[in-house]
């Protein structure tokens, strides 16, 4: 019984002095999450081609991203907003590059064959 007492109290102090590496590492990862879509956004309006970039795709992410957001204000108003925060700024710039696509995708895709139908009379 004692080895136990001890295991378990050499297993807490290795958590507890873990805990810096921990919040480093969900900072970093929240912060590479975060830009994950700048490259693609850079490349979207240099060359302005969009044809690879899926439209259900984009609809679905901003859709989920902004669940996300939705979970992380609850958290913040029943909880704290430090606990909020990774979740807000990660989703919250998610969905503002997937928006920059979304309009970079209507901006620069080509016109369906209904619509080019329509301008032509």
């Amino acid at each position: 019984m004692l080895y136990m007492e001890n295991l378990f109290k050499i297993n807490i102090l290795f958590l507890i002095n873990m805990q810096p590496i921990y919040l480093v590492a969900g900072f970093l990862g929240t912060f590479i999450i975060s830009v994950v879509l700048f490259p693609q956004i850079y490349r979207t309006f240099k060359t302005r081609d969009v044809e690879g970039i899926s439209l259900t795709w984009l609809v679905m992410h901003t859709f989920g991203c902004s669940l996300w957001i939705l979970y992380g204000v609850g958290i913040a108003l029943n909880d704290s907003f430090l606990d909020a925060a990774p979740i807000l700024f990660t989703n919250g710039l998610l969905a503002l590059s997937t928006l920059a696509l979304l309009y970079g995708k209507f901006k620069f895709g080509k016109p369906h064959k209904k619509q080019i139908r329509r301008m032509d009379g």
